[in-house]
């Protein structure tokens, strides 16, 4: 849609003009364009040059309003049900992959924990895509923390509320299954699951952090900057509804990569609408938009605490009144962080991974969700994660 002032900046008489405004990556590319205007075309091109970019960019935009309208017309729906729960606390639910498989009484259980503003089916996407049935299927009992839309109460909550209840939780599969818990935490899942260990080490057997935020300025402070524009209009929704609303944290997620919308509407458009490739993007899509509102206090201390004053790493976060300290987790840890991932800056993550004593860290080139969802996951990060599992001290 910037596409006809560009060409209007682009055609301006005067270099000084084009170098002003294009950024400086472009003004080469700039440069050249109006050369090659100035080599092949007069002022009597002009008006059908702008016509033939008006028609380009209708064309693309609406093939991007396409994709959009395939997507909320499609017939998909996931049809495989949430397994039993055998904890609850509020809107907290624990659920039991047990009763899937037959799994090893030597094993210890697995507490899979994802983002407090995700749905925890992230794991349980479909029965062809689910890595918490894969785990089972390997003989592990897994159990999946499902935080739900914070009710009144959880409202009220920060980050201590929460971990103390994922202490809770470890408390309850002790007691199930004799054994203390491996802690899988998914991005700032995992982060909640580093503070847990810190402070509840009694209750972890060990653990392992998936493109885990740690260093909110690892990258140079460019996060923080793309995102700073919009705190403004977070703390004033904090206030106004006592919690961050999932459109608001969307809006937050499309900051940090403004063209992907368009990318992947675009190319979805052009699927067949039964397509296993089709499928899987209708079902990836309706995890996305099926968020979970932030609690206020909660939502308060990651944009204060953790992007504004880096509390984490720097050595100033406080749970249940102690420093949460990583570098002191004497149990095995494994870290797996994507290097595409836009979401959590791979050096955030790999400030964590750096300072577990007993660490093995894997890179794989994929992205935040396509860790756990692509068609690489599985080989890539599924099966390293398994074989961790496999050498663990029992």
């Amino acid at each position: 849609m910037s596409s006809p002032a560009a060409l209007t900046s682009l055609l301006a008489k005067s270099p000084n003009m084009r170098q002003t405004l294009f950024h400086p990556i472009l003004r080469e590319k700039a440069e050249n364009l109006a050369a090659d205007f100035q080599a092949n075309y007069n002022q009597q091109d002009v008006p059908a040059l702008f016509s033939e970019l008006n028609s380009e960019t209708n064309k693309q935009f609406n093939t991007y309003l396409s994709g959009i309208e395939a997507y909320r017309s499609h017939p998909y729906t996931r049809k495989i049900d949430d397994l039993p729960i055998i904890w609850r606390e509020g809107n907290t639910c624990l659920h039991d992959y047990t009763s899937l498989n037959e799994v090893s009484e030597n094993e210890h259980p697995i507490l899979l924990i994802p983002s407090l503003i995700n749905r925890g089916y992230i794991f349980d996407l479909e029965e062809k895509r689910s890595f918490a049935r894969y785990l089972v299927q390997h003989g592990y009992p897994v159990f999946l923390v499902n935080w739900n839309t914070p009710d009144e109460d959880e409202k009220k909550f920060n980050l201590e509320n929460y971990i103390l209840r994922l202490a809770q939780i470890c408390q309850c599969l002790i007691q199930n299954t004799g054994k203390v818990p491996t802690i899988l935490g998914y991005c700032m899942g995992g982060t909640l699951a580093t503070g847990l260990t810190s402070t509840f080490p009694e209750l972890v057997h060990s653990l392992i952090a998936l493109a885990t935020p740690w260093d909110f300025e690892a990258d140079g402070g460019k996060q923080k900057a793309m995102l700073s524009p919009a705190f403004p209009l977070m703390e004033q929704q904090i206030h106004a509804f006592g919690q961050l609303p999932t459109d608001t944290l969307q809006l937050c997620f499309g900051l940090l990569d403004p063209m992907l919308s368009l990318k992947k509407f675009t190319k979805f458009s052009q699927l067949d609408e039964q397509s296993d490739q089709a499928l899987s993007f209708v079902a990836l899509e309706d995890w996305l938009n099926d968020g979970v509102p932030l609690a206020g206090p909660t939502a308060k201390e990651c944009l204060h605490d953790w992007y504004q004053e880096n509390t984490p790493a720097k050595g100033n976060w406080l749970i249940n009144g102690k420093i949460v300290q990583p570098q002191h987790f004497n149990r095995p840890s494994l870290s797996i962080i994507p290097m595409t991932d836009r979401i959590v800056p791979p050096e955030s993550a790999l400030a964590l991974a750096d300072i577990l004593p007993l660490n093995i860290t894997l890179k794989p080139s994929l992205g935040h969700i396509g860790m756990m969802s692509g068609n690489r996951a599985e080989k890539l990060v599924w099966d390293p994660i398994i074989e961790f599992l496999k050498a663990l001290p029992k």
